[in-house]
Parts: C-alpha cells; structure tokens; sequence
C-alpha cells in the first residue's frame, strides 16, 4: 500500500471525486471547490444517495452515479468500465460504509486495479475496518488516507496501512465551523444561548451533535426504533442527557 503518486506526463491531469455519503461529501465538496478555483486539474465529480446533497449545496456540477447505466450496487467489472469511460489520473473519495452500498468499495478496487492512484478521506472517528473485505484486509483501501489527527493515523496504522500512507490533514468542514463560531458577532448567540437555557458563563458548555437520520429511515416506527434507548446510539443520548 505503501505507493507514491507521481504525474503522468506534461498534460493537465484529471481528478475523480466519488461522493456517497453527506459526511465525507461535505469534506469533499469543500476541497472540490478548491480545486475548481486553483484549475491545475480537470475535475469529473460522480455522486451517489447522500453524497449529492453536499455538491448541489455548493453550486458545484457533478453526475450522478446511476446516470450512467450500470446496475447498482456497483460492481468491480462496472466500476473498472466507469472508471475506463472517465480516465482518470486520480481517484478522490471518501470511505463510505460499503455494508450500506458496495459501490464506493468498487471503485477504490477497480481503482487498484487499473494502477490509478486514488486517495480517500476518513471524515469521523468511526469506520477503521471499513476498507476491509473478506480474506483481504485492504481489500477497499486508497494508496494515501486523509485521517482527522494523530489519533486515527495510530488507530488506521494498526488496522494495516503502512505510515507513510496515513496522512493527517484536519477536517476541513470542522475547521470552517470553528472559525464561523468563532466571529465577534456569535458571541451575541453564545450569551443568548445561555440566557435561554440559565448556562452561567463560568459553567463549561458541552454541545453534542450526532448524524442526522437520512431519507432513507422514512418510516416513523423505524426512527423510533431507530433512536430508541435501547438502542446503544440512544444511550449515548440519554446518558449525555442525564449529565446535563
């Protein structure tokens, strides 16, 4: 796994970014628009279920997955005829959850096959297995992972990416939040926040945010069951509630 990227000619290279999930599409439509404005690279976006929503949010054009005619899931034989079609010199992704939907898992595969360099995006502190498939345990994985911190670089090394393939770039989407927060004009908000809820400004204020319930949980009994204290996702809400 240990590979270094290196360019292939003189010509302008081209980029596919892959988006299957809201989580890592977030991340990814961020860094998309970046390179959109740099324009060192041409850029085909492919986008699929909850990875959509982040590219229609930024403006940014993009296809989607099904558009192309192959049957979904994705298999490895299409996804090296996708992969094929487009050309690219790099494969930019994310690391969906292929239990969901093995599409993204084909791709990164295909990707290995056909010697095109592809580099993905870890956006959470969940997941470390999820480039693992069976009887291979780098079956799904990029040659360069992009982890959060020191933390998941460790965690990723022991689940068997090599070092120098790990590579702690932040989380661009977190980093963006922290700085809007962070204007002298929230600080308005954060007083009023604490008004509302009687929070004295010398108490330590802990938000906790979860993954929002996606369209494809529509029925009302399964989100209830969904979130349900029995659940270990509602325990983790009903204990933070209790310290609170």
């Amino acid at each position: 796994m240990c590979k270094e990227l290196s360019f292939r000619g003189k010509r302008k290279q081209k980029i596919m970014i892959y988006a299957q999930e809201a989580g890592g599409g977030s991340i990814l439509a961020l860094t998309t628009h970046d390179l959109l404005l740099d324009n060192k690279y041409d850029i085909d976006v492919v986008a699929h279920r909850e990875g959509v929503k982040p590219f229609k949010e930024q403006g940014i054009p993009y296809k989607l997955l099904e558009s192309f005619g192959y049957t979904l899931p994705l298999t490895v034989s299409d996804a090296v005829g996708l992969l094929s079609l487009l050309e690219p010199d790099y494969l930019y992704g994310a690391m969906g959850n292929i239990r969901l939907d093995i599409s993204n898992g084909s791709i990164f595969q295909a990707a290995r096959k056909m010697n095109i360099k592809s580099i993905s995006v870890l956006d959470c502190w969940k997941g470390w297995t999820r480039f693992q498939g069976e009887n291979d345990p780098m079956k799904y994985a990029p040659d360069v992972l992009l982890v959060i911190d020191e933390y998941s670089k460790k965690r990723m090394i022991e689940e068997g990416f090599c070092e120098q393939s790990v590579i702690v770039a932040g989380h661009p989407v977190l980093s963006q939040m922290e700085k809007h927060f962070r204007k002298p004009e929230m600080e308005c908000e954060r007083v009023n926040l604490r008004n509302r809820y009687g929070i004295d400004e010398n108490d330590f204020l802990l938000v906790f945010t979860s993954q929002m319930l996606n369209h494809y949980v529509e029925n009302h009994s399964v989100r209830e069951a969904y979130y349900s204290i029995k659940t270990e996702k509602g325990k983790v809400v009903e204990r933070i509630l209790n310290v609170l």
